[in-house]
């Protein structure tokens, strides 16, 4: 009941706050006018007199009227009256006179003011660079007031402290005592200021604020130490005692200078600290500080100084933070808090609902930024506190109730901002604070096993006689509150589609999209709610929310398009609602399914993205491929597909999911806002067959993993992986997205390299292997040798082909292509000399001799080749080879081979010169024939280009061969 009374009269002084100022002001803005209109009548009848004893009259209407006509041009004697040279040149004079004074008369004072002028741009008045300087300016010709305001306060509050240590009078009248000093304190002040101002006279300038402001402090000490430190009236009779005080001292704010201001504020918040006893405070100590908040909000509301709010807000949220560290009362601080948030949005623009215009904070940080107002700032930075203070009270809460008071804290002030607040339109982007705290909240309250998560342990019970009680409604009421708060953005968004200006309306729509399922997605994964609740019920409430999801999607397509974004908006709540059902879909079906059901639904999207055009689907296209990807590749993946799954599993899995990828790009069309999606399939397409193909060979080859073989198509699908990213940067435009392939592809690569290096060096089948005997299986030709190098080989090579645009990287890629398909070769010849075993020592003659001749056979392939594509890179390569070979002859074959073979490697070599040479002057003869030159320049007249010469010559003729000119038809043989 207490507590009530104390909301009631924290809410009965804000109305006070509130009416007050506003009554104040429109009394003096009237008494003023009134002031004004009474002097110029005053004026306008002397003239008058004065025109009536020299025998003249007005020249046109009488000087009622012109009191009291409304629309008279306001013209001033700025203009000069020329008068002519006749006896009555009074008269103009005078006329002009009493016109001016009666159009001066009949404008109201408010209306005198440059009504037409354009709006001041708002600016900072507090954090300012001058701001401390003159603060420090001011104390060193004032510092002399500042110690006497202090002393006089401290005064007040060691009179009381007095009568305490030495009994001298009763508690009544130590109180009593307290009070008259600090009424004459404010009485000698208000003399001083009625006598010289308080701000005038230089001698007396700022002394009634000292005096003033050490009454002001000593009454509040009074108030406490009745209450606090003799009990002498209850916690209602304190609270309406400073609600006195602070309207009492919010009101001679008004007629004094800032110094009293922050005298009283300064004083009042370090009062409780003083006159504390060490026995703890009392939770009434919050509204205590609410109360002198509220009083320099009042003050800055009629005054317009905004330091004065400030430092208010600063000292006394430091306080009221300082009495929360102490564990004086949750609840109390929770109450003040909030309090102050719903002042702060209402006191400074002197309305009872907030009503906020011009620029958001967000809008001080765009691309284009437009600074936001006083009041506004004031807002969003209380908003914030407050926050914090929830999202402290949902971490530190040891009960259940001070965790559910924090999440209410938190809901309150998300209802303040979006449904209270909704018709201040520079507040909409403080529903961030509070919403993003409340899945904070809820994220870091799981993860530490906080009081409601071992609450919701309490159903799960492992005795089967004890009957546990259900707490699945805690569950279904954060469900519920992701629900409700998904339910206003909605509404908001609805609201705001019509603004021109800004992207509210986009916003919000993402906001409702994204809470609800954000809150079963933390609910899912970090609390354990299937655990209590069980996998159907749970998968039924992610079926539900996706049915409340689906019915804002409609809602929001029925509602048109009044701002050109109803597709993005509908798209949005079409993306949550997918992302239920997906949810829905892994908690009952089994891996297999799972996949195929997530592959159907890519299917699904995609056709109803061509029906509806919703090209914002695209988002959940990519999601869904790289989850289907990763849980083909790595959870539960290719493990799971070969140790554990069934041929039939793994079978459907793959292909199956691989069909209905491929109709879901065989319908993904072209467009260039539907690419990225499609570009994701294609490449998710590749991984796919490829990590199948991976596992039908593993199924086949025992299941060795981590062989040459195993770590060849490791290293193919990682390669593949990062491949994909490649051909996906193309078609990715958001700057986060690209950084995240360049993430992904490093990633993807350094793994694809780490697999390459680990064939080489641990599972070599010629070094034997590191940690098992690398043997050779398969028929020959088509054996592991060539699962391990073979699809390496064209891996590099396409990269090469499709995605190199330097040259060095094609040529780099097209030379790692060569030498795996080399090794292959060479692996090959060696298994068919020496068996499955190739680390066995020596090589035969067979062996030997047979290098040699794959070399002239690659030799003679290489210049073919380059013969038809006409490339003088490959040209050269292939003349290197046969070089290589000749060393080869006679250094190795020379002292390696015995008998007859050296006889026939030496002929062999021969005769194989003599054909190279006679195959590559006809090669020369014929280089341009039937092809352009490449290297030729585009002209009307393009010369003949001469013929290449051989770069390696093979002959040994004493004459060289005219060279012939190259012509576009080859001449007829002679």
């Amino acid at each position: 009941m207490d507590g009530l009374l104390v909301l009631l009269a924290i809410a009965f002084a804000g109305l006070v706050l509130l009416g007050v100022p506003v009554a104040l002001v429109r009394q003096g803005s009237l008494q003023r006018q009134i002031r004004d209109l009474q002097k110029d009548l005053g004026m306008l009848a002397q003239e008058l007199r004065d025109l009536k004893r020299e025998g003249l009259r007005p020249a046109k209407t009488p000087a009622t009227e012109l009191v009291s006509e409304p629309e008279a041009p306001q013209t001033t004697t700025s203009e000069p009256v020329t008068a002519s040279a006749t006896p009555a040149r009074v008269q103009p004079t005078a006329a002009a006179s009493v016109q001016d004074k009666a159009a001066r008369s009949s404008v109201p004072p408010v209306a005198r003011r440059p009504v037409t002028a354009a709006p001041t741009e708002p600016k900072a008045f507090v954090f300012t660079d001058g701001k401390m300087e003159a603060l420090t300016d001011w104390l060193k010709v004032n510092w002399v007031l500042a110690i006497a305001a202090a002393s006089l306060g401290f005064a007040g509050i060691f009179m009381v402290q007095y009568g305490i240590e030495h009994g001298v009078l009763s508690p009544f009248w130590r109180v009593m005592a307290a009070f008259g000093f600090g009424g004459a304190l404010v009485a000698a002040g208000e003399y001083v200021r009625r006598r010289y101002g308080d701000e005038g006279e230089e001698a007396m300038r700022h002394v009634p604020s000292v005096l003033s402001g050490a009454g002001v402090i000593t009454l509040f000490a009074g108030v406490l130490s009745a209450r606090l430190m003799y009990g002498l009236i209850g916690s209602n009779m304190a609270l309406a005692g400073l609600v006195a005080v602070s309207v009492f001292a919010m009101v001679l704010g008004w007629f004094y200078g800032p110094v009293l201001a922050a005298i009283g504020i300064i004083g009042a918040m370090a009062a409780p600290f003083v006159l504390s006893t060490g026995a703890g405070a009392p939770p009434e100590l919050y509204y205590y500080f609410v109360l002198v908040i509220l009083m320099a909000l009042g003050i800055d509301t009629v005054k317009r100084w905004a330091w004065i709010s400030v430092l208010g807000l600063v000292l006394g949220l430091a306080a009221v933070w300082l009495l929360y560290a102490a564990d004086t009362g949750d609840f109390a601080f929770a109450a003040s808090i909030i309090i102050v948030t719903l002042a702060s949005m209402t006191i400074p623009v002197r309305s009872l609902v907030p009503n906020h215009d011009g620029a958001a904070l967000s809008e001080m940080f765009s691309s284009s930024p437009r600074f936001a107002g006083f009041p506004t700032r004031l807002a969003g930075g209380v908003v914030t506190v407050a926050t914090l203070a929830g999202l402290s009270l949902v971490m530190g809460g040891n009960t259940t109730a001070e965790v559910w008071l924090g999440f209410g804290m938190l809901l309150m002030l998300f209802a303040a901002v979006a449904i209270w607040a909704e018709g201040a339109r520079a507040l909409y982007d403080l529903v961030v604070f509070p919403a993003g705290a409340l899945l904070a909240g809820l994220l870091m309250h799981g993860m530490q096993g906080g009081v409601l998560v071992q609450e919701l342990l309490r159903g799960v019970s492992t005795d089967p006689e004890l009957n546990a009680p259900s707490m699945s409604w805690l569950a279904y009421s954060l469900v519920a509150l992701g629900a409700f708060v998904s339910l206003v953005a909605f509404w908001r968004m609805t609201r705001a589609s019509g603004e021109t200006k800004g992207n509210a309306a986009l916003i919000w729509g993402l906001g409702a999209a994204v809470f609800g399922p954000a809150v079963f997605l933390i609910l899912e994964f970090v609390w354990p709610v299937s655990r209590v609740i069980g996998d159907y019920p749970w998968a039924l409430t992610a079926a539900a929310l996706a049915a409340f999801m689906t019915f804002l999607a409609e809602r929001c397509a029925r509602a048109g398009d009044g701002d050109g974004l109803w597709k993005a908006r509908t798209g949005l709540f079409a993306l949550a609602a997918l992302t239920l059902i997906a949810m829905a879909l892994f908690l009952i079906l089994t891996k297999t399914a799972l996949s195929l059901a997530l592959a159907a639904m890519v299917l699904l999207i995609v056709l109803a993205d061509r029906k509806l055009d919703l090209p914002l689907l695209g988002w959940f296209v990519q999601i869904g491929v790289a989850v289907i990807t990763y849980r083909l590749i790595a959870d539960p993946g290719i493990f799971w597909a070969v140790e554990v799954a069934s041929a039939f599993d793994a079978f459907v899995a793959y292909v199956g999911v691989l069909a209905l990828l491929a109709a879901a790009w065989w319908f993904g069309g072209n467009e260039a806002a539907r690419m990225p999606a499609k570009v994701a399939v294609d490449s998710a397409l590749w991984l796919i067959a490829l990590a199948g193909v991976a596992v039908a060979l593993m199924r086949v080859f025992d299941d060795d993993l981590f062989s040459h073989w195993g770590l060849g198509l490791w290293a193919v699908i990682w390669g593949s992986a990062a491949l994909a990213q490649v051909y996906r940067l193309g078609a990715t435009h958001s700057g986060l997205l690209r950084w995240m392939r360049y993430v992904l592809m490093a990633l993807f690569g350094g793994m694809a390299a780490l697999c390459l290096v680990a064939q080489f060096a641990f599972a070599n089948p010629l070094f034997g292997g590191l940690f098992s005997r690398e043997l050779v299986r398969g028929p020959y030709l088509f054996d592991t040798l060539m699962v391990a190098y073979v699809p390496v080989a064209m891996m590099f090579a396409f990269a090469a082909w499709k995605l190199a645009e330097r040259l060095i990287v094609r040529q780099a890629g097209y030379g790692l292509a060569g030498l795996y398909g080399a090794t292959y070769l060479i692996y090959e010849t060696r298994r068919l000399f020496r068996g499955d075993n190739l680390a066995v020592r020596g090589v035969t003659d067979g062996e030997l001799y047979a290098y040699t001749v794959l070399m002239l056979v690659t030799s003679i392939v290489l210049l073919l080749l380059a013969y038809k594509r006409r490339s003088v890179s490959l040209r050269k390569l292939a003349m290197a080879g046969v070089g290589l070979t000749i060393a080869k002859v006679f250094l190795v074959d020379m002292s390696g081979l015995s008998g007859l073979t050296r006889v026939f490697s030496f002929m062999g070599l021969g005769l194989a010169l003599l054909g190279l040479t006679w195959l590559n002057r006809k090669l020369s003869d014929g280089w341009d024939d039937g092809a352009p030159v490449m290297s030729a320049p585009e002209g009307p007249k393009p010369e003949p280009a001469p013929e290449p010469e051989p770069e390696v010559e093979l002959t040994s003729e004493p004459e060289a061969k005219p060279k012939r000119k190259a012509k576009p038809v080859r001449p007829k043989a002679d």
